[in-house]
């Protein structure tokens, strides 16, 4: 009796040391996936400050240190706007500010000419007023 329970007591060491090496085996293999993971994370992070912050393609592979071509395929992996895309929208957006900043500086500009305009008849009629109401004081002897 004592031999089978020290047999099963065995297998059950032996089943239970057999789990932990299995558990050790997901946990090195979680790290290396972690691990690999976050080198690729950096890795992208760097080719989009490469290109969020260089003006040209060959520029942001330059400061990579890889050829263009690759520095192409990554961008496009990752769905990273290239350097020269981005200088060009930035152009655009600038471009649109620019013109908006403009029409409303013209619709200003043409709303106080029609305020100046519309003030001077004001004035006029007011004038011209006056001058009914000192002809109409002179009529009955006032002055």
């Amino acid at each position: 009796m004592e031999n089978i329970l020290f047999k099963i007591l065995v297998v059950v060491l032996a089943v239970n040391i057999f789990t932990i090496g299995v558990f050790l085996v997901f946990l090195i293999n979680l790290r290396i996936n972690v691990v690999r993971r976050i080198k690729r994370t950096r890795f992208y992070v760097d080719i989009f400050n490469a290109a969020k912050n260089e003006n040209s393609t060959d520029d942001a592979a330059k400061s990579l240190n890889m050829e263009r071509e690759e520095f192409l395929i990554y961008c496009e992996e990752a769905n990273i706007t290239l350097p020269e895309q981005r200088v060009n929208r930035l152009a655009k957006i600038q471009k649109r500010k620019e013109e908006e900043q403009y029409h409303i500086k013209e619709e200003e500009d043409s709303w106080r000419v029609e305020q100046q305009r519309l003030n001077e008849e004001r004035q006029k009629a007011v004038d011209e007023e006056a001058k009914k109401r000192k002809e109409r004081l002179r009529k009955f002897g006032f002055k």
